[in-house]
């Protein structure tokens, strides 16, 4: 009986091959220096002994990223896949993302030259302005012809300072998933007009980035992806310190900006549904956005700056303001008009 026990629980239970040994993920460093994102995916075959037998580029953005995904995907090691107690063979989807983390970001940062600002105020974070900066005149961009020619959406992060005018000084790239997106985006943002940011009732210096981002059809859903000064690096947010007194109460929308059903969707004759997960400050401001799912990447992108716009009464614990994280659902119909909110709830702090 102890016999037959300890061979039941050292037998792996039925399921898709799992990975045992991942392998380093080497960034094309030309595609570094050039700060370009993106992702790979690779088919693999995983024999009854965990061995590769066959592996391909599946997807990928670009064929560089498709090259180093590959490379690292013969490298990894794996448990085989198991039916009814058996090893077999099976083939499984490896997904591999190129992005930059904080450190790659600040190398980036220290290694670029920066437009020489005159005298004036300080230039502050974001999170510490009461007024922000508001977007007064957004110049859209074309979409390059390469995104038009592989029906692609693109996109480039700008960093920029808006001074205390209102104009965006030190203009420069942050990171992009195409090479043709950079161009046409900071030229766009050189041409953005702002009223300029407040603290204590003085115009003040405040450093933006802002996503570009470009449809492939049509230029009029082209530009800022989520309202200036809201980031996309919701994973990114620390929580302030949790006040355990009192009950939880989730914030409550006062204002509602909802997308228009894409027009250069509408020959697509497709329906979707996104879910977005947002931060709300303890001021009621959305300050991260985030598409948590979507049925088509273009839907993502546009509730993901109709969210941007909303306003909130803040979550309050035991009466005070507190920041926390909530999620909203939003479904675009393709006869429906405007899209429409679906009910959002907290998702905790």
């Amino acid at each position: 009986m102890l016999t037959a026990l300890a061979r039941a629980q050292s037998q792996p239970a039925d399921g898709p091959p799992k990975v045992l040994e991942p392998a380093p993920l080497e960034y094309p460093a030309k595609l570094k220096e050039q700060r370009i994102t993106g992702w790979a995916k690779i088919a693999l075959r995983i024999g009854e002994q965990g061995e590769i037998t066959e592996a391909k580029v599946n997807e990928e953005t670009t064929s560089e990223f498709g090259q180093a995904a590959l490379e690292a995907a013969r490298r990894f090691k794996f448990q085989p896949a198991y039916q009814a107690g058996r090893p077999c063979a099976m083939p499984v989807i490896l997904p591999f993302v190129f992005e930059f983390d904080d450190a790659d970001l600040a190398e980036i940062e220290a290694r670029r030259t920066k437009e020489v600002l005159p005298s004036g105020p300080p230039t502050v974070e974001i999170s510490a302005v009461q007024d922000w900066p508001e977007l007064k005149d957004e110049i859209r961009p074309k979409t390059p012809a390469a995104l038009q020619a592989n029906n692609w959406m693109g996109e480039a992060t700008i960093g920029f300072v808006v001074d205390e005018t209102g104009i965006p000084r030190d203009v420069h790239l942050v990171e992009a998933t195409e090479v043709e997106c950079v161009a046409p985006a900071i030229a766009a943002v050189r041409q953005w007009k702002f009223s300029p940011a407040r603290m204590d009732n003085h115009p003040v210096r405040v450093a933006l980035e802002v996503p570009i981002v470009f449809f492939p059809e049509s230029n009029r859903s082209n530009g800022a992806r989520v309202k200036p000064g809201v980031s996309r690096r919701i994973d990114r947010w620390k929580p302030g310190p949790d006040v355990s007194a009192g009950s939880f109460q989730p914030p409550r929308a006062l204002t509602k900006v909802m997308p228009m059903y894409p027009e250069e969707m509408r020959f697509r004759e497709i329906d979707g549904d996104v879910k977005v997960e947002v931060v709300i400050d303890a001021h009621g401001r959305v300050t991260h956005v985030r598409t948590v799912k979507a049925e088509n990447m273009f839907f993502g992108a546009l509730a993901e700056r109709a969210l941007s716009y909303w306003t909130f009464a803040p979550a309050t614990r035991g009466e005070m303001p507190v920041p926390c994280r909530f999620r909203q659902g939003i479904r675009f119909m393709l006869y429906g008009g405007p899209a429409r909110a679906s009910g959002g709830h907290a998702a905790g702090k």
